[in-house]
């Protein structure tokens, strides 16, 4: 009734933090426990080039061969998912985000008890399920910050950052090169950072990084930030990219980095309207 966890890669990473992720023993639990109780979640679909569908269904079956869920409908029609494509989910569980990347498998009959048979969609069980560190926010725009100095420094060791159950499935590629960079903006969750073309040979989508960072005249603020994208800037000189803090809810010392950096931009909004108004 659960869903086996799988790492056929250890570039995984890139796609779920591992950092986040919720250990075996944890996951089990909740699969079986949003299975029996046919949890509604949020399924997410991404349409080229820039189209994003989101809609709610629920789990009908979680086994180690497949997830089994509701046939995702959008505007009162099934979406057309074919086999391969790749979904995401979003779910509660004792009042905590989670998230879950997969590939769609095939369309498949379901028998409900005292109901007719009906279409249901088939996914593979995903790799990893992770807890979501926090909401979508604003984007702070901090071009014109005069601290807005980004340094990453490589973590050389997993240990003590991590369930120890989540390393035994093989080695996990860690960075090897320090950057420095500037801050373009900033959000509870991440940030977008400017580097020089030459980091581009070094610097990885999933590479997990300590970031230090200044946010006032106060004690910079250091937190572990996953790269989660990269792509050459406008000047054809530099680079830009994306960063995923890794703050788990559930560490009051990750709750406190995370309230910092909400204080500030909530600061710095207030700022702005003021100016906005007396202009």
């Amino acid at each position: 009734m659960f869903a086996g966890r799988r790492f056929d890669s250890p570039t995984r990473v890139g796609v779920m933090s591992i950092l986040l992720q919720i250990p075996e023993r944890v996951e089990k639990g909740m699969l079986l426990e949003l299975c029996a109780r046919g949890t509604c979640c949020e399924l997410i679909y991404r349409v080229p080039p820039d189209r994003k569908i989101q809609t709610k269904t629920r789990f009908l079956h979680l086994s180690d061969d497949a997830w089994v869920i509701e046939l995702p409908i959008a505007q009162g029609r099934p979406i057309p998912l074919s086999a391969g494509e790749r979904v995401r989910f979003n779910f509660r569980w004792n009042d905590r985000r989670y998230t879950a990347v997969t590939t769609v498998r095939e369309i498949v009959h379901w028998s409900r008890i005292d109901q007719h048979d009906e279409s249901a969609l088939a996914v593979e069980p995903p790799a990893a399920i992770e807890k979501v560190s926090g909401r979508e926010s604003f984007r702070l725009s901090m071009v014109d910050h005069p601290l807005a100095r980004i340094a990453l420094e490589p973590i050389r060791t997993l240990e003590g950052l991590i369930d120890p159950a989540l390393e035994v499935f093989g080695e996990i590629p860690l960075p090897e090169a320090s950057h420095r960079g500037r801050l373009l903006n900033l959000s509870e969750t991440g940030c977008c950072a400017q580097f020089a073309e030459d980091s581009m040979a070094t610097l990885s989508a999933g590479d997990l990084y300590r970031a230090r960072f200044q946010l006032a005249i106060d004690e910079p603020v250091e937190v572990i930030g996953e790269v989660r994208w990269i792509r050459s800037a406008l000047d054809g000189q530099r680079i830009m990219a994306g960063l995923a803090w890794q703050l788990d809810p559930d560490v009051t010392v990750h709750r406190a980095v995370q309230s910092r950096i909400e204080e500030f931009i909530r600061t710095q909004q207030g700022w702005m309207t003021i100016g906005r108004s007396t202009g």
